[in-house]
């Protein structure tokens, strides 16, 4: 059958056309669908995902009585019934889409277990007050912090689909399975918006596999108001065409070496967590003695890990009441080359390894602490442990190095949300421990982007008590460090406790914010990046000298409501594009300035190609031009047609001849113009930071 209004195929069972989303004339229900989807068929990469029929939690299709609706009614009836539904939701606690700093895949929601408590409140012992909201930072197989790795994320009907860097492969991430138009409705703004997570909980590279959670949203819980999902993990080899299915009913994906990921999974009510490698999946049980137990973090090589463990019945003062009535004790603890090793408290917990395996932090929390204990294990055969600091609020582990950062030594009473205490650093690598500044209250570092921000080498600079990160992997510059200090100044300090004030007045500590009017804080190179009112600031790391600034031609905060960009654009020199009405003008720290683009129209600006000397945009009449940031040269025009660009690592994604199912999504790689198309259909398209 095909939409009345756009000429679409429907599905059968739908009252909802799934491309322009209207109503249909006459809904057929029938008995069976023609087409049952198989295993095959889930395998697939191509479109017709996007009109499958949903599957049931035992795999087999739902039948069209599953789908909320009665043949018997008319179709006047079901739009009234959907309406009524949504207007009784919009009273409602609604969904809020996920900021994109803290964006993961949806998990399956109504499946809570005694073990799932059971590993969170070991987790809590073992983590404290402040630990708690901080998460760790993954490893990061996929992308370096010194470079960002963008690829490109498009949706067709009901599918986010994700570009493998540096290939025509397209990962099916998320997959919008419901059929009742309420709950079609209420997933669609989600699976169509630019915001998407590709991360170490559904994404890791292993010996040549690319291994990838998919998430099948059935629908929303009427309780919670959240997405009931399905998640399989699926890998994709070098070469093959198709991907294979590894596991169903899967959580997420906790941590990953060059050669294993560690996964946890349903089954037979509860968190099982396994290892997969070379094809195989082993339960972690099997090589961990605990009841129950769950990889946290691992080496590169996959030779040394830690764990949160779980065992039942020791008596232990320590012991937790599950709900199902076994007492369980934490018994955490590491892994080297085969050998494990448990901690004597039970409140001790790993908190981190570099990359080669020679470093294990350890932090320690008592009970109803709001502060840890950080250690680090200094003879791994014996387990013995060497003490960094007490009083630990926040820690940074520099896991390519094997050194460590923290504020410790805090005083919680002067101010309990966000303590002032000193900052001391461990050096791995002749096992000596400094106190270099008195007066921290977190760290500044810098991060890849969650988007390309116009270029693909630009990172943002952030505070670790801000976006709750705890771990990052590599710094920026070897014996410099930077932190905000209880005034809320910027400053550096190097090994030697040197500290330099390098801007007052930067960040509120007792607001967790930058100062106002402070924006869009960036690294990109040897510098930080900032905005303050109407001009950009720089600072070289590690030259303590004051930082430089530039003028703009209109304050940042007054830009916003008047193009569709925000911040700045940095070229590969690190001179500021700024965009002003309709032109585009470089403005180098130097103080020289030029004009790189003057249109008698608005223009929309792309970015930037990795190497930062040149600027896609597109003109008002919607065609993609280039053009070289040094030269006079005219703007050299690549596509006509054009709804929206995206600059990543590899070339300009492009999407093009839009209309009402869509638009062709055709690729160019950079330095060239011939166009591929990738895909007919595309709704939206963004850039995406893989983390």
């Amino acid at each position: 059958m095909k939409c009345n209004k756009c000429g679409a195929e429907i599905p059968q069972g739908e009252v909802l056309c799934p491309q322009c989303e209207e109503p249909i004339e006459k809904p057929q229900f029938l008995s069976e669908p023609e087409v049952q989807p198989s295993e095959e068929a889930d395998n697939s990469f191509d479109d017709a995902d996007d009109t499958a029929f949903a599957e049931d939690e035992e795999g087999d299709p739902l039948k069209p009585q599953d789908t909320g609706f009665v043949p018997d009614e008319t179709l006047q009836e079901i739009v009234d019934k959907a309406m009524e539904e949504q207007t009784k939701a919009s009273e409602e606690p609604k969904i809020e889409e996920p900021e994109v700093e803290e964006e993961k895949a949806p998990q399956k929601s109504h499946k809570t277990t005694w073990l799932i408590a059971a590993l969170l409140i070991c987790g809590a012992i073992a983590a404290g007050a402040f630990f708690l909201q901080k998460e760790k930072s993954p490893q990061q197989n996929a992308a370096s912090s010194d470079s960002s790795q963008t690829v490109a994320s498009y949706t067709t009907n009901r599918t986010i689909h994700t570009m493998l860097p540096h290939s025509d492969t397209a990962l099916p991430l998320f997959y919008n399975a419901a059929y009742s138009i309420n709950d079609y409705s209420a997933i669609a703004p989600m699976i169509k918006s630019d915001s998407i997570y590709v991360g170490t909980d559904n994404y890791a590279k292993i010996d040549g596999e690319t291994l990838y959670v998919h998430t099948q949203i059935d629908g929303i819980d009427p309780m919670s108001q959240y997405p009931n999902s399905m998640n399989t993990l699926y890998s994709l080899k070098n070469g093959a065409k198709e991907p294979a299915v590894i596991d169903t009913d899967v959580q997420a994906i906790q941590c990953s070496s060059n050669h294993e990921v560690y996964y946890s999974k349903y089954e037979d009510d509860k968190i099982v967590q396994y290892r997969y490698s070379n094809g195989e999946k082993v339960p972690v049980t099997d090589f961990i003695e605990t009841d129950m137990a769950l990889v946290t973090d691992c080496s590169e090589d996959g030779s040394v890990f830690g764990f949160l463990g779980l065992v039942k019945g020791e008596a232990d003062p320590s012991k937790l009441m599950m709900e199902n009535g076994n007492d369980f004790v934490p018994k955490n603890g590491y892994s080297v080359n085969g050998t494990v090793h448990f901690y004597e408290k039970p409140t001790s917990n790993t908190h981190g390894i570099s990359n080669d395996g020679k470093k294990i932090y350890v932090t320690d929390v008592p009970q109803n602490s709001r502060t840890a204990h950080l250690m680090v294990v200094s003879d791994v055969n014996t387990g013995e442990l060497k003490s960094i600091a007490q009083e630990v609020s926040e820690a940074i582990l520099y896991s390519d190095s094997g050194s460590a950062l923290c504020v410790g030594n805090v005083t919680l009473s002067e101010n309990v949300m966000n303590p002032v205490g000193d900052l001391i650093y461990y050096n791995g690598a002749d096992d000596t421990i400094h106190t270099i500044a008195s007066d921290a209250t977190c760290f500044i570092e810098s991060v890849p982007k969650e988007y390309a921000w116009f270029n693909e080498n630009s990172n943002e600079m952030i505070a670790t008590e801000l976006t709750k990160m705890i771990s990052i992997p590599k710094a920026v510059k070897e014996g410099e460090f930077h932190y905000i200090n209880k005034d809320g100044s910027l400053c550096a300090v190097d090994t030697e406790g040197n500290v330099f004030v390098i801007q007052e007045g930067f960040y509120e500590p007792e607001l967790y914010s930058y100062k106002e009017g402070l924006m869009y804080p960036t690294q990109k190179g040897d510098s930080f990046y900032w905005t303050k009112d109407d001009k950009v600031y720089r600072y070289v790391i590690g030259s303590r000298v004051q930082p430089q600034s530039i003028s703009l031609d209109a304050p940042i905060h007054e830009k916003i409501d008047q193009i569709s960009q925000m911040g700045y654009l940095l070229d590969g020199t690190g001179a500021v594009l700024e965009q002003t009405e309709n032109t585009l003008n470089r403005k180098g720290f130097d103080g020289s300035s030029s004009c790189i683009y003057d249109s008698p129209n608005p223009i929309t600006v792309v970015g930037l190609n990795p190497a930062g000397d040149k600027v896609y945009f597109i003109s008002s009449d919607n065609s993609l031009y280039e053009k070289q940031i040094q030269s006079n040269s005219n703007p050299k025009k690549l596509s006509d047609n054009v709804q929206k660009a995206v600059s990543v690592s590899d070339g300009l994604y492009v999407l093009s001849n839009y209309g009402q199912s869509g638009g062709t999504l055709s690729f160019i790689a950079h330095g060239q113009t011939t166009q591929k198309t990738i895909a007919e259909n595309v709704i939206t398209l963004s850039d995406t930071v893989i983390q």
